[in-house]
């Protein structure tokens, strides 16, 4: 793993070789994204100016903007979770940066869901690397609710162990 401490993300940490998560970057922080080698830079803000500002300052480094849209009151559908491991599978696309505004929760439940999905992670291991990177259990109880029935339902479909 890298010396990420320098980056000027909050909350930004690597999760494998080739993702990292954290939360929004400014330009300092999109221009380190970019001397890292960053190519891919996945937004889960919901705003749609956020957006626009953000994907013109990550294209004019030279990244790959993505956005997968994602708020705290509607849970991730099937199709947003399965849009987004097929992004990060997607290697050409490699090293990918993943955020939200915090770095803390819908980029927590987002990795925590990859994690078992693509590293065989068991659903409590997940859950913790989710709090030990900010995740609020209290206030946004649901997404921990939406991490133990994806997990449920992925077991009974076959798609983690």
């Amino acid at each position: 793993m890298k010396d990420t401490s320098e980056v000027p993300i909050r909350n930004f940490h690597q999760v494998t070789e080739w993702l990292y998560r954290g939360g929004q970057p400014g330009s300092d922080g999109i221009k380190s994204l970019a001397e890292m080698g960053v190519k891919t830079v996945i937004s889960l803000r919901w705003g749609k100016k956020t957006i626009a500002t953000e994907k013109s300052y990550v294209e004019a480094a030279g990244m790959r903007f993505l956005s997968v849209r994602l708020n705290y009151w509607n849970l991730p559908t099937q199709q947003i979770i399965d849009d987004f491991l097929g992004l990060v599978d997607h290697e050409a696309s490699r090293p990918i940066f993943v955020h939200c505004l915090h770095g803390a929760d819908r980029t927590g439940l987002l990795i925590a869901i990859y994690r078992m999905a693509k590293e065989n992670w068991p659903v409590e291991q997940a859950y913790a690397e989710m709090k030990k990177h900010g995740f609020h259990r209290f206030r946004i109880r649901n997404f921990k609710w939406m991490l133990w029935k994806y997990a449920r339902q992925a077991k009974e479909d076959g798609a983690i162990k």
